[in-house]
Formats: C-alpha cells, structure tokens, sequence
C-alpha cells in the first residue's frame, strides 16, 4: 500500500492512524461530463464505452497542480477497474515540498539556534467512480478545505491524459454535483431572495429532456455557455421565490446544474436580516457515513457503496440519468 502521508495516514504506525477511522466522514459528488475539443457539437461521437475511455486516459497518470504562492502537486493513482460493475476505484492526493524553521539546541553555544529543515506534506483520500449515473465520490480528506478544487485537479489530470492518446477529441470535466432538496430548503428559509445566478454548459450529447430548450439555444448562437443573472426590483421584498419552481426556464437551468452538473447555481438572500449566499460550487452534494473503515480497502469500499447508493437515489428521483 502507499504510504498516505501526513492526510492520508502511515499505514505501518497501524490502521487506528488512519485520519478516515474516526466515525463521521462526508463523502463530495462530482460528475463526471465528456464534451468535444472545439468543432461542430453534432459531429462529436464520444467513445460509448465511458469506463474504457476513463481508462486510456488515466493510465499516464499526469499531476495536476493547484495553489498560487503554496503549489500542490495531485495525482490520482492505486486505479482498479471494475468491467463486469461498471466502476473504477482509486486514490487521489496531493504533496508538496518546502522547508521550515526549526529550532536545535547547540551545546557549544549553549542556545537554541534556527535551522532551515525540509519538510514534506501529503494528504491523500480514497475515490470512486460508477459509469451508471457517471458519478464519481471523493471522500473529504481534512485538508481538502477547498471543495470546488477537488473537481478542477481531477478535470486537469482527464484533459492531460486525453491530450496524450493518439487522436485528443474530448474535453472533459469534473462538476460538483448539486443537491436540490438542500438548495430549496435554504430558499425557503429565506426571508428575501435579491439574486439569483445560473450557469448553463454544453451537456454531454445525449442530454435531457427537462433542459432542451437550453440546449437548442445553445446551438442557436453557437455557444458554449449561457448566462442569466436575476435581480430582486426592491431589496425590501426580493424575488418572488415561487417563480423559482414555477418559471420553465429556471427550471431548466436548475434541473441541469443540481441534478446534471451540466453548470451551476449562486443565490443571495437575507435571513433575519443578515446575507447568505449559495454556491453550488462550496456546496456540493455529499452524504455522511458513520463508519468508513480503518485500512484503505474497507474504506474505498464505503466510498464505492455511498456512490452507487448516490446513483439510485438520483435515477429514482429524476428518471434514468444519461
């Protein structure tokens, strides 16, 4: 097994050292969307078989980095797919090298004295992944403060690996998953709704019938993206939140971002006169587990069932997803 590092766990110092051992880990949803290189849309033909092409693409196992001024080089390695379940295990996590002040006696001076050291950090987290619903579970490793980079090291290290096959066709993308009950929980409890913002991005070809519409705009203009921003006339009352649920298009944008990761959902209100935002992005959908495991097989397991169990409660709710 690899070694963890200070995230992920020394496995010889034994498995009660495992940061995942204690009961309570969240486990993030992203999915997992192909879309093409530039080009035409409609000529576009990606690969049916989603799990050979995840497969090609990840066997050069290029890093991805992330941070400005603290750069942190992730890797996504310990790959097993599964043919027959349509899944594919692994582990993601990110290292960097740097140096630290330490402090060393130094008996001839009899004092402490300042010494550069190196010092080396690492977290890593078990990930999984289901072609059915093409959803893909990271466990929340403590160090990963920052949810929405989650989904950008993995889209990197997906385009990376797509760029060295032979004929580079897909652009891929890994997007937070949305949980609609949570956002129209926190809708409701608002007491002014003042913006509402909603992101549209081409969908895989084979998209939805909820968001259609979009999707033939989309085409109209030749774009990649639609943008619509709602703001409140009086600041006093706010949106009329009923037209959320009410309005088709709304429902189109919503239905694509929270259900399909297909773009993303930010809101600002006033709760008992304080702001609050939503931001599909800080806020992706997860699920909490009691009991993960105390060694890395049990826990990637636990990972793999909450994502399966993810998947089914999703096609109950929406339909079959693409």
């Amino acid at each position: 097994m690899a070694d963890g590092g200070s995230g992920g766990g020394v496995e010889s110092a034994g498995n009660s050292q495992m940061w995942f051992a204690k009961p309570g880990q969240e486990v993030l949803f992203y999915r997992i969307n192909r879309r093409p290189i530039g080009g035409d849309p409609s000529l576009f033909h990606p690969d049916p078989d989603l799990l050979g092409h995840l497969e090609r693409v990840l066997e050069p196992a290029e890093p991805a980095t992330s941070g400005t001024q603290y750069k942190r080089t992730w890797r996504l390695g310990d790959l097993r797919f599964n043919r027959e379940r349509g899944t594919f295990t692994g582990r993601l996590g990110w290292a960097r090298s740097g140096e630290a002040v330490n402090q060393s006696w130094d008996e001839e001076q009899h004092s402490w004295m300042d010494r550069l050291v190196a010092r080396d950090e690492s977290a890593v987290s078990p990930v999984a992944f289901s072609s059915d619903g093409r959803i893909l579970g990271v466990l929340k490793n403590p160090s990963f403060s920052t949810e929405s980079v989650l989904g950008d090291v993995l889209s990197q290290i997906l385009n990376l690996g797509e760029r060295q096959t032979e004929f580079a066709t897909t652009e891929w993308s890994v997007e937070p998953l949305g949980d609609s009950q949570e956002f129209y929980e926190w809708l409701q409890d608002l007491d002014q709704l003042l913006t509402l913002r909603m992101v549209f991005e081409r969908p895989n070809p084979d998209g939805e019938e909820q968001f259609q519409e979009l999707f033939e705009r989309l085409d109209a203009y030749e774009a990649d993206q639609i943008k619509e921003e709602i703001r409140a006339r009086d600041e006093t009352t706010g949106l009329k939140k009923e037209a959320v649920q009410e309005d088709p298009t709304t429902q189109g944008f919503m239905v694509a971002a929270l259900r399909y990761a297909f773009g993303r959902v930010w809101a600002k209100g006033k709760r008992r006169g304080r702001t609050v935002h939503y931001d599909q992005r800080k806020q992706v959908a997860r699920t909490s587990i009691d009991i993960v495991g105390s060694d890395w097989e049990t826990a990637t397991s636990s990972v793999l069932d909450a994502v399966e169990r993810q998947t089914e409660r999703r096609q109950l709710t929406n339909g079959r997803s693409s």
